[in-house]
């Protein structure tokens, strides 16, 4: 054999320990980052899921004693089972736009109001307009 037929495995063998530790300073936050996101999203789900359900049974509740504190010629004139459709349909909607606005809209709000406030404070002004 040649003396410098293995040299490329021998110099990767002594290098080898300074690659594997840009993967583990790299992977090791990428796995807390990608965790926390996770636990965050959990936590939120947990606590607005009973303000959005206890407003979506206050929309209801209201609409529901209104329905009974109308006169009978109201009742008798119309259809009831396409009533009862609209005011699912209604709560339906309410339901949505809950979880649209405080799932999605107001965290992502949040996170660009976090990301503008961090470059302005290390001072990167330009950046953030």
């Amino acid at each position: 054999m040649a003396p410098g037929r293995f040299s490329h495995y021998r110099m990767y063998k002594s290098f080898y320990p300074y690659l594997k530790l840009p993967l583990i300073y790299i992977s090791i936050p990428d796995g807390a980052a990608r965790i926390g996101a996770t636990l965050s999203g959990e936590l939120l789900n947990a606590v607005f899921a009973n303000i959005g359900q206890r407003a979506i049974r206050k929309v209801a509740r209201e609409t529901f004693e209104h329905l009974l504190h109308l006169d009978l010629k109201f009742h008798l004139s119309r259809q009831t089972g396409g009533l009862t459709r609209a005011i699912d349909r209604g709560t339906k909607g309410i339901t949505f736009l809950l979880q649209a606005i405080i799932f999605r809209i107001a965290p992502t709000a949040l996170e660009i109001s976090m990301v503008c406030g961090i470059l302005v404070s290390l001072g990167y002004l330009c950046h953030t307009l």
